[in-house]
């Protein structure tokens, strides 16, 4: 596969799949005009330990309040935390909490870059 400096140099795209060539032509449209482009939230942007202890404590019964706690100390958190929410039968309202949480950050970040946001 050619790389985009490749490209720079001119070479001939002719035998290339047209899929390819519009790549290339939007990778270095995008490496010439890089300032033109917002970039992207970084992953960890979205603190989801941070939504996950929200989460913890907006939930109602104090006993699974606390399960839920014990579950997100030390290594392998998210994974003991998910099955913490199956036991429980809380999956739903977690995915439900995290996908609000989430859209609040997006709607947020495009507010900052004046993005609209339907």
């Amino acid at each position: 596969m050619r790389s985009f400096d490749q490209q720079k140099n001119n070479e001939d795209l002719s035998d290339s799949a047209q899929w390819y060539c519009e790549a290339v032509a939007r990778a270095n449209h995008y490496l010439e005009n890089q300032v033109d482009y917002i970039p992207l939230p970084e992953k960890y942007d979205f603190n989801e330990y941070r939504i996950i202890e929200k989460f913890i404590v907006s939930v109602a019964t104090p006993k699974q309040s606390e399960m839920l706690s014990q579950s997100i100390h030390g290594k392998g958190a998210f994974r003991r935390f998910k099955t913490v929410l199956e036991k429980l039968g809380l999956v739903d309202e977690w995915y439900k909490y995290r996908g609000q949480k989430l859209r609040g950050f997006v709607e947020f970040w495009c507010k900052e870059n004046k993005i609209d946001f339907e």
